[in-house]
Parts: structure tokens; C-alpha cells; sequence
């Protein structure tokens, strides 16, 4: 299995949860949850696991004990540390930086090579969109809410 340029959609986030195909995919969720282990929220954004992995480190990074298996609660200054992490990310990634740039803080279960088959360009161009998605939904949770959830696979 790999990666076509035709797949780059899939770093595409989703606000209405109508248009989810499948599960596979992390929601964040401004503010508290309505029950535990509650999902599939109204308000969330919704991220496919292929994308989110090219932003783990991002969020291992703001909360150290963040599992991407689980449902994490982000307090405020773990939210203020991922938008840090999130901003600076955009930032490393200015058009016609390195692939290496690009995988940077990719962690997955799947070596970087799934992605082959997607020019450089295009790829880096996908995660910089998702993660200023990422970056306006988080900041937006920072506003509105004491936390976030992070709800993982």
C-alpha cells in the first residue's frame, strides 16, 4: 500500500460529520465532554489518521503524556504549548523545503516511504493547510473552552 497524489484529500479536515467516511479518524473536541468517552461530537474537527500522523509530535510535545490511542484532555497551557508547537511547524515549512522538513514530526505506525508516491511539493502544501485548520480550530478552543479533547484512534 502507498500514497497517490490522488490522496492528498484525505488532509483535507472535516467540521460537518456527515461527510466522515469510515472512523479513522482523531476529533478534537472544544470544552468539555457531554459523558465519558464520548465521540463523534457535534463542533469537532476531524482529522483522517494518515494526516494526524504528520502532527504527533506536535501534540506528544504540548502533552507528554498523550497517547494516540486514547481521549486526551488538553488544559490551557498544554493548549498553548500545541499552538506553539502547531505555529511552529507552519513556519518550518515554507515553500521548497526538504522532504525531511516535511516528515519532520511524522510518527506513525507506517514508514515514511507509505508517502513515495506524493510529490514533495504537494505533500508539504497538504500538511501546512491541515495544520493551520488545526492551528484556527485549537486557537478558537483556547477562546471558547477551559480544555480540549483530543480523541484518538
Amino acid at each position: 500500500m502507498g500514497y497517490r497524489p490522488e490522496d492528498i484529500g484525505l488532509f483535507a479536515p472535516v467540521r460537518d460529520k456527515t461527510r466522515l467516511e469510515g472512523t479513522a479518524y482523531f476529533e478534537l473536541h472544544a470544552g468539555e465532554l457531554p459523558e465519558p468517552n464520548a465521540c463523534w461530537l457535534e463542533g469537532s474537527l476531524f482529522i483522517r489518521d494518515a494526516a494526524f500522523d504528520f502532527f504527533v509530535e506536535c501534540f506528544q510535545r504540548s502533552n507528554p503524556g498523550f497517547d494516540y490511542f486514547a481521549f486526551e484532555r488538553f488544559e490551557p497551557p498544554q493548549i498553548e504549548l500545541l499552538l506553539e508547537e502547531l505555529s511552529s511547524l507552519v513556519s518550518e515549512l515554507a515553500p521548497g523545503r526538504s522532504r525531511d522538513a516535511v516528515f519532520a514530526r511524522y510518527n506513525s505506525l507506517f514508514d515514511r516511504k507509505i508517502w513515495d508516491g506524493v510529490d514533495t511539493e504537494e505533500l508539504r502544501s497538504a500538511v501546512v493547510s491541515a495544520c493551520e485548520e488545526i492551528l484556527t480550530f485549537t486557537g478558537q478552543a483556547r477562546s471558547e473552552s477551559r480544555c480540549m479533547w483530543v480523541l484518538g484512534m
